[in-house]
């Protein structure tokens, strides 16, 4: 009978839900673990029962076995809630509202990756799948490990070490760490410059002349730029299924240099356009001809 009872307990245990993933709630405290356990806070910034895009990245990534299973050993799991409906205490409310300040959040659902000190090292805005979650969460601990490693140079060095990574980093994600990246206003001129030129083109071959001529000043910041009118060039005045081939590497090199939550949408989009070369071809060439005969 006893040994039954052992069975039927066990039996039991199996049915119950493998426990979750710990979530803080208390940035503090969120530090405090970080630091013993030496992990980084992944932080969710979300409006846990009004934003839609918000529950579906908790419900089919972040809540998700195999997620859990990834950041285990990575991260300090911390959500930070703003909901309309919920009720959050005083002080919790006051915490978030804060924290939403501090990383100047201007949408939802946000994710940021920060040290234990509370500075930004990655991170995404958006909807994404689990691919482009991980991608952008392995690219933030890329990104610590870098910025780690700048901070033991000299002070010569490290500026430019520093600056490298924020230049690396999208946008959104360099404002809410508080990071002006040397070099922005630099590339947004030198961006105006290369597309003043190209509307001034009349011919394909024009617009590949002046991107030549334009990539060995490029800045870095402005790589995926290049890449994009670079492909989208090639494509156009494309004559040969081998000049696809050609555009099709560029296409390939814009998808690696894009962040994670649009790389696959462009990838599939070019997949597509390039599963068969040759009627590709046919097709540009037919909206060629309608340009040319208007």
């Amino acid at each position: 009978m006893f040994r039954q009872s052992l069975s039927l307990l066990a039996a039991a245990l199996l049915l119950l839900p493998a426990f979750g993933a710990e979530w803080m709630d208390n940035f503090n405290a969120a530090k405090k673990k970080a630091q013993t356990e030496k992990k980084l806070i992944l932080m969710d910034f979300t409006g846990s029962d009004w934003c839609g895009w918000c529950i579906r990245l908790r419900h089919d990534v972040l809540d998700k076995p195999e997620f859990e299973a990834y950041a285990k050993d990575k991260f300090i799991l911390m959500e930070v809630d703003c909901p309309r409906k919920k009720q959050l205490s005083k002080k919790l409310q006051k915490q978030n509202q804060q924290l939403c300040g501090q990383y100047h959040i201007s949408g939802f659902p946000t994710v940021l990756v920060v040290n234990a000190d509370g500075a930004v090292v990655g991170g995404f805005n958006g909807y994404q799948k689990q691919e482009g979650v991980q991608a952008a969460l392995d690219k933030a601990i890329r990104n610590n490990e870098a910025i780690k490693a700048a901070k033991k140079l000299p002070a010569a060095k490290q500026k430019a070490a520093l600056n490298e990574v924020y230049l690396g980093m999208e946008k959104s994600v360099r404002e809410a760490g508080g990071y002006k990246a040397e070099g922005e206003s630099a590339a947004a001129k030198q961006r105006e410059e290369i597309n003043t030129k190209l509307q001034a083109c009349k011919s394909a071959a024009e617009m590949k002349r002046v991107l030549t001529q334009a990539e060995p000043t490029l800045l870095p910041m402005n790589k995926r730029f290049f890449l994009d009118r670079k492909f989208t060039v090639m494509v156009n005045a494309a004559e040969t299924v081998e000049d696809l081939a050609a555009a099709r590497q560029v296409g390939d090199e814009l998808i690696e240099s894009l962040p994670a939550p649009y790389a696959a949408h462009i990838k599939a989009q070019i997949d597509r356009d390039f599963a068969d070369p040759a009627a590709f071809l046919e097709k540009l060439k037919a909206a060629r001809a309608a340009e040319q005969a208007k």
